[in-house]
């Protein structure tokens, strides 16, 4: 074959004749938040990622479609593209097919289930997991540093959970479940969204309360739909890993009595309220310390003397340590709240975390 002179290539360049873009080529769609393919891993809705060649170049014009149906783009580069489904794809077998600059991709065949679960993750460097999944206490992020308490109501984030009811709050219109170290957790709320904190991939969100029978250390999480549970391990550098939950300390509430001690009395010297409470264990139990959380404090009022006790909130909530007697039945630890308020009229409920 004859190459092109320097002088004759930027004609033949204008006349269509030659091209300086490669051909779009597809190596693979995953869903985003397993990064695996096959079975149950794209539906109606998922946010999916393709990997290939040129997928993308700075500026151009660039389509993503299923089945001849555009595809919402949120993430671009030569080598990657983070797009949704549609919501209203049929099931089935269908192709992706990605174009821009002229150029065309061959289509690749893909299957779209009815629901492809995948919880979304983290990609830190220890101390947190291989796997660790993308979990928010109130709007605090949970990690090895940081992690959840058996109790805390968490917001977990993934993908595959297919339509959702077409007002807010969005609800998706099938029961999601959540498994946490194989325990079932109780679920408040699965809704559908699109924007933070994932930066705009479309998604869900699922809130659950971490079970209170689960011992500290790093917990498998999955959700589970219409039967379909998204998978066990996950691809990560060091191999396949569960994804996992990080928990702390064990939620001792019910475990215990926690009682006022005398009235809230005044401080006038120091403009504080302060109350005395007992707490008591109900059984023969090995406690030494523990921490006391105080829920849903009245706004305005401040505690005073806060502290930081063995078992840190995993969101910002006022608390202290206690300290309890030698271990056996009926231990007891005694704690003097003081309270910053501007009158008497201070409420709280109270959460006992222990290691």
């Amino acid at each position: 074959m004859k190459l092109l002179s320097a002088r004759l290539f930027p004609a033949a360049l204008a006349l269509g004749l030659v091209s300086i873009c490669p051909a779009q080529v597809i190596f693979a769609v995953v869903n985003s938040g397993t990064f695996l393919g096959g079975a149950n891993s794209l539906s109606p809705g998922v946010a999916a990622s393709i990997f290939g060649m040129n997928l993308a170049v700075a500026g151009n014009n660039l389509v993503v479609t299923l089945g001849g149906a555009n595809c919402d783009i949120f993430f671009q580069s030569p080598g990657q593209l983070n797009i949704g489904f549609p919501i209203n794809a049929p099931v089935g077998p269908s192709s992706v097919i990605v174009s821009h600059d002229g150029g065309i991709s061959a289509p690749f065949g893909v299957t779209v289930d009815a629901y492809a679960p995948g919880l979304f993750r983290l990609f830190n460097p220890p101390p947190d997991p291989p796997a660790l999944g993308l979990f928010l206490s109130g709007n605090t992020l949970i990690r090895a540093t940081n992690p959840a308490n058996t109790g805390d109501t968490l917001d977990s984030f993934g993908t595959g959970l297919g339509a959702t009811s077409l007002i807010p709050p969005f609800a998706t219109l099938k029961p999601t479940s959540v498994s946490v170290g194989g325990q079932a957790a109780v679920v408040l709320s699965s809704v559908g969204f699109t924007g933070p904190p994932i930066g705009g991939v479309q998604g869900y969100r699922t809130r659950f309360i971490v079970p209170v029978g689960l011992a500290p250390g790093n917990h498998s999480v999955t959700w589970t739909i219409e039967g379909i549970t998204s998978p066990a391990l996950v691809p990560t550098s060091v191999g396949f890993q569960p994804l996992t939950l990080p928990i702390g300390c064990r939620d001792i509430t019910s475990q215990v009595t926690v009682s006022p001690v005398g009235p809230l009395i005044l401080n006038r010297g120091r403009a504080t309220y302060q109350q005395r409470v007992q707490v008591k264990t109900l059984a023969a139990s090995s406690f030494v310390q523990a921490t006391l959380l105080l829920v849903n404090l009245t706004p305005g009022v401040a505690l005073s003397n806060a502290a930081s006790g063995v078992c840190p909130p995993s969101t910002p909530t006022p608390n202290t340590e206690l300290t309890f007697g030698a271990p056996g039945t009926f231990q007891t630890a005694n704690e003097t709240l003081l309270f910053a308020a501007p009158n008497a009229n201070i409420q709280y409920g109270v959460r006992v975390l222990a290691p």
